[in-house]
């Protein structure tokens, strides 16, 4: 099927990407986009590139016949006044920029579909756990935490349409934070603020993290992904339950320690989807 370059943005995964796929026997080369990569890839063909810098990539791609290409990390939308974009991107960067991730991604995939190239999903290396419908983890819910759930999938399921965040946290029926632009860690860190919490209070208790794929999300490019470092960000802010949208919302660390390191905390970890 020719060789896969993966573009690659924030977090480990990119790299253990590049590792999956040259175990299955490819060579893939990385682009990593400035100011949003910070894995190592010393030990594979490498090239960093700023964003907006079309031409160029497909340049190298063409040099190296590249024919697949795998978007691969967390992208954080960078300052307009800091793009600097060639002929080739200002057409994309203004279309892609100025729409919902999920949408953005899309606009991206054609432009390269258009170029003659394929893109992949992850899943077409690495092997992700997920949790199955109906699993559950934990102390059973309490009345107050299930209305957390509740709620928060309820929103989640009208924001769906409008490719709005993955993931949400609420508490008791008060929606504290909505993921928006700044990625689930940093909701988190933001939301962190605004959680009351007292032994006095019962509903204080009641807080839920929820993260799904929006409705008609294209997974393949965008999966949601939950891992130990927002886990224990949910620790630290008080979470209570952590709801993962059922086979759609993929593991970054193994599912037995993630359930380990939810149940030592005294969080409920469930399997959660959509109404209907």
């Amino acid at each position: 099927m020719g060789r896969l370059a993966i573009i690659a943005a924030k977090g480990s995964q990119p790299r253990r990407l590049a590792q999956a796929a040259s175990a299955a026997g490819d060579s893939p080369f990385i682009i990593g986009l400035s100011n949003q990569v910070d894995a190592d890839f010393s030990d594979f063909e490498y090239l960093e590139m700023p964003v907006g810098q079309i031409g160029a990539l497909l340049d190298s791609l063409t040099e190296r016949n590249i024919q697949k290409i795998c978007l691969s990390g967390k992208f954080i939308r960078p300052p307009l006044h800091t793009i600097k974009p060639d002929s080739h991107a200002v057409a994309l960067i203004s279309k892609a920029l100025f729409s919902g991730d999920d949408k953005a991604l899309k606009i991206v995939r054609d432009f390269f579909q258009e170029q003659g190239f394929q893109i992949v999903s992850e899943a077409d290396y690495l092997t992700l756990d997920t949790l199955s419908s109906g699993e559950i983890f934990g102390p059973l819910l309490s009345d107050g935490q299930r209305k957390a759930v509740e709620t928060a999938i309820s929103a989640l399921y009208q924001l769906g349409a409008l490719d709005v965040g993955q993931c949400i946290i609420t508490q008791s029926q008060r929606i504290i934070a909505i993921e928006g632009a700044e990625g689930t860690n940093e909701m988190i860190r933001r939301a962190t603020d605004y959680l009351l919490t007292s032994p006095d209070i019962a509903e204080s208790h009641d807080i839920a993290f929820i993260k799904m794929a929006k409705l008609a999300q294209d997974i393949t490019l965008d999966p949601p992904v939950f891992g130990r470092e927002t886990l224990e960000l949910l620790i630290t802010a008080g979470v209570s339950v952590i709801g993962l949208h059922a086979q759609k919302c993929r593991l970054s660390d193994a599912r037995d320690e993630l359930i380990a390191a939810s149940n030592a905390a005294g969080i409920t970890l469930l399997a959660t989807d959509y109404p209907g």
